[in-house]
């Protein structure tokens, strides 16, 4: 088995744990919405996690493997965990994917994820002052990337005008971006520094708001 479908154990509230194959590699949207789980040990091949996969469960423990690098939509949206660690093989986590998750307090692990949606934690008002930290740093440093990202100029259009010599790829003299993207580590070493700037504002020298020497070089 490397997939569970969409629906699978959707509304099984008599449901309070199930064991996963190790050869699973992606969870279906809504495969346990609204299910009974409390818990769950998800296998190191697991790579995906589907839309509203978890959503509205009573499950209040998660351990995310390190093979894992997407977290969908509302994935485990008003769920009962109450602290998240992210491996640093994710690179996405989707809109209101931790929304509403009352009794979440610490997410660790956010200084690894280059793709974190503005509101993937809205309303979990009991988040620690680190955890908020690192959400404000993590979106920036998503938002940044984007724009950097949408910004770039196409090769046709860097081909098309690479005669003038002045680098404006849009006829307006003034010259355009070099389009150069942020890489992994790049993004990386300027979310540590957006971390570091909100932990010298807040005066937040609490050591577990510090990103990890192990992600950020």
């Amino acid at each position: 088995l490397t997939s569970i479908g969409d629906h699978a154990f959707n509304g099984c509230r008599s449901l309070p744990s199930i064991t996963l194959p190790p050869s699973l590699a992606s969870i279906g949207d809504y495969a346990f919405a609204g299910s009974g789980l409390t818990s769950i040990a998800l296998p190191p091949s697991l790579t995906s996690i589907g839309d509203t996969a978890f959503a509205n469960s009573g499950r209040t423990s998660v351990t995310l493997p390190p093979s894992l690098t997407s977290i969908g939509e509302y994935a485990f949206n008003s769920s009962g965990l109450t602290s998240v660690v992210l491996p640093p093989s994710l690179t996405s986590i989707g809109f209101l994917a931790f929304g509403y998750c009352k009794n979440l307090t610490s997410v660790t692990g956010l200084e690894g994820v280059p793709s974190v949606h503005e509101q993937a934690f809205l309303s979990c008002p009991r988040l620690d002052q680190a955890s908020r930290a690192a959400v404000e740093a993590a979106v920036a440093v998503a938002k940044y990337v984007a724009a950097q990202a949408a910004a770039a100029p196409t090769s046709e259009a860097s081909e098309g005008n690479s005669a003038d010599g002045d680098g404006d790829v849009d006829g307006d003299g003034a010259g355009g971006t070099d389009g150069q993207q942020l890489d992994g580590d790049e993004v990386r070493r300027r979310l540590g520094e957006v971390m570091a700037e909100l932990r010298a504002i807040r005066g937040d020298d609490d050591e577990a708001a510090a990103p990890s020497a192990a992600h950020v070089k």
